[in-house]
């Protein structure tokens, strides 16, 4: 075993897998076999695909990637196993002097390090780092592990206190921000992204739970400890309601108890947005459930509403997917179900929503469309797509796809009426001979 004398490469003791995709065999058995020596815990895969159909099955930490592959390279896999492991973090492997790499700012967290093929000692450190990257809330990925904060303070005396708790001589704080009223931190929370917001409920311009409701009218995703003099009890508990994370008396906070709210704040809005996503996406695919299908139905309905935007729903249903279970067991289904989910989020766009509603239909929300001949092409280069022979386990499998449409308002003004319209004209299409497409109509809506 390679290990410098200076670098812990311990893994941690909850997570120890690790996903190695490499199409070169020899290239991956020495990986490996490297990192199994430092207690790892290795799944091979070859490709993308492979890579995708692991990180359905197992949730991994680290993701170790060749740059170069025939059928979808390092970037390829970095996009595509992010989408199901979104904090997954990914070290590089590459021959190239200067490799180039291109995968979008969004990852940048994400990509610990590009090694050079056979440099164990680079390999071993690289993997070390990106455990402790992931092992950090994605807020807190910030350069040298420190925090952003922003304080949100009118009374000069409890600004120069935080400031020095906070101030840069601690190694907590990365960059600290102070603003004295509430619609001054709302401008600059629309401008930049912060790890923690500490906020005083008495300002100049909002008092109270209007503090936190304020903040969280822009920003529902940073972690909001408050602190106050009040101490009466339901202001704290009536500020945890409106989406604040901990809740701080000035008089009984220290150095200690305040960066410890501030680490316990990042890591509890960490575990409610983990517990989110659980909730709201299917466990096997990682597209949305119902759930969240009809949350942003509601959304849509809301716009157009509001501004006359037309949007589609599409139910989609796989003809001969049981023969597939049958023929070839459920193992072999789970794929072909996970290649179709992968499909239609590459045919379709970021704004757009593809659902799994259970076994093998499927929703596709899409926005802002008009319908005719665009939608129309759309859903045959979809249709054909799904159509063409899957290679699962070394053996090639045919399904293919029948699909309902309707839009709003043309065929139906809510939710439950899209889909059903939706759903019945899924069900034409496969009586008119499956493999293909059947727009709603209002009178099919109505269950002609």
């Amino acid at each position: 075993m390679h290990e410098p004398q200076d670098w812990d490469v311990t893994p941690s003791v909850s997570e120890k897998q690790i996903l190695v995709v490499d199409d070169d065999p020899i290239s991956s058995a020495v990986v490996s076999e490297e990192l199994q020596s430092i207690g790892y815990r290795v799944t091979l895969a070859s490709d993308l695909k492979e890579a995708v159909f692991a990180a359905q099955k197992l949730s991994f930490a680290v993701v170790v990637t060749d740059l170069h592959m025939p059928h979808g390279g390092g970037e390829a896999v970095v996009r595509g196993v992010s989408r199901i492991l979104p904090q997954a973090s990914y070290v590089i492997l590459t021959a190239d002097e200067t490799p180039n790499l291109d995968v979008g700012d969004e990852y940048d967290d994400e990509i610990v390090s590009i090694i050079h093929k056979g440099d164990r000692i680079g390999l071993t450190r690289a993997v070390s780092r990106a455990f402790r990257v992931y092992e950090r809330p994605p807020s807190s990925q910030v350069e040298g592990g420190n925090y952003r904060v922003l304080l949100i303070e009118y009374d000069a005396d409890s600004i120069a206190v935080a400031q020095a708790y906070l101030g840069d001589e601690v190694d907590l704080v990365h960059d600290f921000s102070c603003v004295s009223r509430l619609t001054e931190a709302l401008h600059l929370l629309r401008e930049r992204d912060f790890d923690v917001i500490i906020a005083e409920l008495k300002l100049p311009d909002a008092r109270g739970v209007d503090v936190v409701v304020g903040v969280r009218s822009v920003d529902e995703e940073t972690p909001l400890i408050v602190l106050t003099s009040n101490t009466h009890e339901s202001i704290g508990t009536d500020s945890l309601e409106a989406g604040a994370q901990d809740f701080l008396l000035k008089s009984a906070t220290s150095q200690d108890s305040l960066r410890r709210a501030i680490r316990y704040a990042i890591t509890r809005k960490h575990q409610e947005e983990l517990l989110q996503t659980q909730v709201r996406h299917d466990e096997l695919t990682g597209l949305a459930n119902r759930t969240l299908l009809h949350e942003r139905l509601a959304s849509a309905l809301a716009r157009g509403r509001r501004s006359g935007k037309i949007f589609t729903v599409a139910l989609l249903d796989l003809d001969g997917f049981k023969p597939v279970n049958d023929r070839f067991g459920h193992e072999a289904g789970d794929t072909v179900l996970c290649m179709v989910a992968r499909i239609l989020e590459e045919e379709t766009r970021q704004e757009d929503t593809v659902a799994r509603l259970g076994g093998d239909e499927f929703v596709l929300l899409l926005e802002d469309t008009t319908p005719g001949s665009d939608l129309e092409s759309f859903m045959t280069r979809l249709i054909g797509r799904i159509g063409s022979p899957l290679e699962v386990f070394g053996q090639s499998v045919l399904v293919t796809a029948s699909m309902g449409v309707a839009s709003y308002p043309e065929t139906a003004d809510e939710a439950d009426a899209l889909l059903a319209a939706a759903d019945r004209a899924m069900y034409r299409a496969k009586e008119e001979g499956k493999n293909r497409f059947s727009i709603s109509t209002p009178l099919l809506a109505l269950g002609d």
